[in-house]
């Protein structure tokens, strides 16, 4: 009857859950705090993955989302979830910090938000390490970042050094809850010997090449 055909047309629990959980890295991804805990408070599943096994977690952490970061947390997000690439959530922030900083807090690697790699921090000391203290005085970088980084000075309404501090502020909350560095992250750090701008700089005030 009409009472069975509304039934069948509204969507059950499950359907409702399951569709705030696909919103979820977007709502991450644009720092939305208070949707992502509309979407929480709907059903959606901070332990989801998507095809590259990247997590909301990790997108709000590339973002610097500090709240976001926090409501994932304490929604029971895995802290040390691994992508396809072997990272986790703490590598997503110190790699995306390190490449502002060492690009003089820029456009970052190649500006289109899509954290392909396409930039590579040096880890020198002169990224993340230098700007939080955390990251155990030493940048980490190389590959992964750069997109969200140069989206969120693009803003506009967001300094550089807000930005780094929303980026310390997020490694701080990971590690509080037990995050990590990769191993694959930071033989990355070994293998890059790009140099920054501040380094190059030094270099010619020094008469280096």
């Amino acid at each position: 009857g009409a009472s069975g055909a509304a039934a069948a047309a509204s969507p059950s629990a499950a359907d409702r859950a399951a569709a705030a959980t696909r919103a979820l890295p977007e709502a991450a991804s644009k720092r939305d705090v208070g949707r992502v805990r509309a979407l929480l408070a709907a059903g959606a599943s901070p332990l989801w993955m998507d095809y590259d096994r990247r997590t909301a977690l990790m997108v709000a952490a590339a973002e610097g989302a500090v709240d976001v970061v926090g409501e994932l947390l304490d929604a029971g997000a895995v802290v040390n979830a691994r992508d396809r690439w072997g990272h986790t959530p703490l590598d997503d922030a110190l790699q995306e910090a390190d490449v502002f900083a060492a690009d003089g807090g820029d456009a970052g690697a190649d500006g289109d938000g899509d954290g392909d790699g396409d930039g590579d921090g040096d880890g020198d000391g002169g990224g993340v390490g230098a700007a939080d203290g955390i990251a155990n005085g030493a940048g980490v970088g190389s590959g992964g970042g750069g997109g969200a980084a140069g989206a969120a000075a693009a803003e506009g309404d967001r300094t550089d050094a807000a930005v780094l501090a929303d980026y310390s502020a997020v490694a701080a909350l990971l590690r509080r809850a037990g995050g990590v560095v990769s191993a694959e992250l930071r033989g990355a750090r070994h293998r890059s010997h790009r140099r920054t701008p501040a380094k190059a700089a030094a270099a010619a005030a020094d008469g280096g090449s």
